[in-house]
């Protein structure tokens, strides 16, 4: 084989060796992020070409490969273009046979094969999406997590509290998390009364049930609200089972069923200060007022990428916006303030989702913004794109900041089953 730029793992695409010459493109770079930039493109050709062909018992038309730095993350995506379905099936079984496969790692797109190769199934995710191979599937999760209302959150110590929750519900008899419970409970005002605002996709919206029965319940707009007659209490704070059935579906935007109140949504709220003179910084330089909204969204969420470093000690740290910006850095409750406030300085309407993150079994805190084109869209601001996948369970949205309850249980999150999608 001439120039042997491939190099192969147990026959398997792996590599490519520096950068050969550049060929005619089959994916199309001008979609990738904001972030992403394409390192090397290189076609395999003649007899290096038939040489590849050989080992998967197929001629093969073509044969790239693409190096992307995904916002400091390295992307390997290869594709292998066959004469017909056939042809790239034998491929795709080669490659399946060949190898430990993971999901999605070998995806055959007609007469091609792609090959993803990144350690992070994110930045995987998100590249499969933008070549049109993210499966769009509805699925539908649920989930059960015990809960205790809030009236007023210490937002600062709202992880703490579930911590403590939790080393209760281990050992009851542990007089240290009682101890602990019972002070931090101090910190926050409960109620009998849970209010849930949820996504209304035209795909399904969540529906709950309590293990407590309501004495009333009423829907507002996005918002279920149920009260409660009395509630058990462990160590001074009460709790209800929370059941949850969510549909999720992977890298899709709604259009809400009612218009969005954009004043609202774009305004300063507490932990959101949209008017403080330092969340000017992300619009100095090369911001475009002209830009469309989901240009701007991606400049922002780029600046955050480059300024604030995704780190801290504590997991589900809210150190505040200003705060954040100061020590350059914080977790995704942290960077999520921040996107929100910077979206709402350019008047672009702007929320928080609070629910779990499936691949890493762990709560979690995205975004949502508004685009009059697309409708919300949800981001992850530890990440460097826009769109989430089916990882991502939304369980109640933030529209002015504070959450309307804290967990005393971890989720339990069952195995989705697929629904019907629109």
């Amino acid at each position: 084989m001439m120039g042997t730029r491939f190099a192969f793992v147990a026959g398997i695409v792996a590599a490519l060796l520096p950068a050969g010459p550049t060929a005619a493109s089959p994916l199309d770079v001008s979609t990738l992020p904001r972030c992403w930039e394409v390192v090397s493109t290189y076609q395999a050709g003649g007899a290096e070409l038939e040489g590849f062909g050989s080992r998967f018992g197929v001629e093969l038309e073509a044969l790239t490969n693409y190096k992307i730095d995904a916002a400091g993350i390295p992307l390997q995506v290869n594709v292998v273009a066959c004469a017909d379905p056939d042809d790239a099936r034998k491929v795709h079984e080669y490659f399946m046979t060949a190898s430990n496969a993971t999901p999605m790692k070998y995806i055959q797109n007609g007469n091609s094969v792609c090959e993803f190769l990144c350690d992070d199934v994110g930045v995987r995710s998100k590249m499969q999406d933008l070549m049109g191979l993210y499966p769009r599937d509805v699925l539908i999760y649920r989930v059960r997590v015990e809960v205790a209302p809030l009236e007023t959150s210490d937002d600062a110590r709202w992880n703490e509290l579930f911590d403590a929750a939790l080393r209760c519900a281990r050992d009851p008899d542990d007089t240290g998390a009682v101890a602990d419970a019972l002070a931090l409970a101090t910190r926050f005002t409960f109620s009998n009364r849970l209010v849930l605002r949820n996504e209304q996709p035209a795909w399904g919206a969540p529906s709950y049930s309590f293990s407590v029965e309501p004495v009333s319940t009423s829907a507002a707009g996005d918002a279920l609200v149920a009260s409660f007659a009395e509630l058990p209490r462990v160590v001074d704070v009460p709790r209800v089972t929370l059941d949850a059935t969510v549909p999720v579906r992977a890298f899709s935007a709604y259009v809400p069923p009612e218009p969005v109140n954009a004043y609202n949504l774009t305004r300063s709220a507490d932990p959101w200060p949209a008017t403080h003179r330092e969340i000017l910084r992300v619009f100095e330089g090369g911001w475009d007022p002209s830009w469309p909204v989901m240009e701007k969204v991606e400049y922002i969420l780029c600046w955050v990428n480059e300024n604030i470093e995704c780190r801290g000690e504590v997991l589900g740290s809210r150190h505040g916006v200003i705060e954040t910006l100061e020590q350059g850095y914080g977790r995704a409750w942290d960077r999520s303030d921040l996107v929100v406030s910077m979206c709402r300085r350019a008047e672009i309407p702007a929320r928080e989702v609070m629910g779990w993150h499936t691949g890493r079994n762990q709560g979690h805190v995205w975004v949502q913004v508004y685009d009059a084109e697309s409708g919300w869209v949800s981001l992850d601001a530890t990440t460097s794109w826009v769109g989430v996948d089916a990882q991502y369970i939304p369980l109640f949205l933030l529209e002015q900041g504070h959450p309307p309850f804290v967990y005393t249980s971890m989720p339990g999150v069952g195995r989705p089953e697929k629904g019907k999608g629109r």
